[in-house]
This record gives C-alpha cells, sequence and structure tokens, in this order.
C-alpha cells in the first residue's frame, strides 16, 4: 500500500492516479499527516509526503514532523518527500531526520507539476516497489 499525503488536492490526485498504474498497490491519498492516520490501518510500504502541508488545515503537522511520527510508527515504511522546497539545507534536514528520499516538485504553472518531476517521483517509487 502507498500513502500519499498532498494538501494540494489537485496534486494529490494527480500523484495518486499516477501512481495507480503501478502494480497492483492500493493508494490512499490524504491532504494532512492526521488525516492519514485516521484513514489508514495498515502499515503502507511506501509514504510520499509533502513538507508543507498546512492549506487545508492551517495548524496541520509539518512534514518533519510527520516524517518523524511515521518512523516511529511505521518503522519498515519508506518515505520520499515530495516538496517543492528546493533548498538542500531542508532536504538535507529532512533525510537526517528518517526521508529515504527527497524528489522536488517542480511547477511550470500554477497547480501544474513539471512531467520531469513526476516521472522522477514514479522511478523512485518503483524502486522501493521492487
Amino acid at each position: 500500500m502507498i500513502l500519499v499525503i498532498e494538501d494540494n488536492l489537485f496534486h494529490n490526485n494527480k500523484i495518486c492516479c499516477l501512481l495507480s498504474c503501478l502494480q497492483n498497490e492500493e493508494i490512499i491519498g490524504c491532504t494532512s499527516v492526521e488525516e492519514s492516520l485516521m484513514a489508514n490501518s495498515e502499515t503502507p510500504q511506501l509514504i510520499i509526503l509533502n513538507y508543507n502541508l498546512n492549506n487545508i488545515l492551517p495548524s496541520a503537522m509539518d512534514g518533519e514532523k510527520g516524517i518523524q511520527l511515521y518512523k516511529r510508527i511505521y518503522p519498515d515504511s519508506k518515505i520520499i518527500v515530495f516538496s517543492s522546497q528546493d533548498s538542500l539545507e531542508k532536504a538535507m534536514q529532512l533525510l537526517d531526520v528518517g526521508a529515504d528520499e527527497y524528489v522536488i516538485k517542480t511547477s511550470y504553472i500554477l497547480n501544474q507539476i513539471e512531467e520531469s518531476s513526476l516521472q522522477l517521483l514514479v522511478e523512485k517509487v518503483k524502486k522501493y516497489l521492487n
């Protein structure tokens, strides 16, 4: 099972649709870490997590706290951060707290993720599913 945590509903749907064609994996899309904990009762094989998750719920847990929580609850799950944060310092910080991969989500038009970012995400997902 793949858990997608992305607070931009358009991006969430795009990522879930893209991943639905991979193997026979169940894909669960949520808009916050808190929602994902209520929506899911099994251990995800893979978690795809945005860093800034306060678009819908201003008090939502951020990606760093989410990584720390997921690593405690699901220590064997792999975590890919898929975020528009393009700071090397932020990426290293998130890898240090437990993320397995960091993929920059680039956009050329509002709400449109660049194809190259999505393809890189799919490559990383396949790496952990095989």
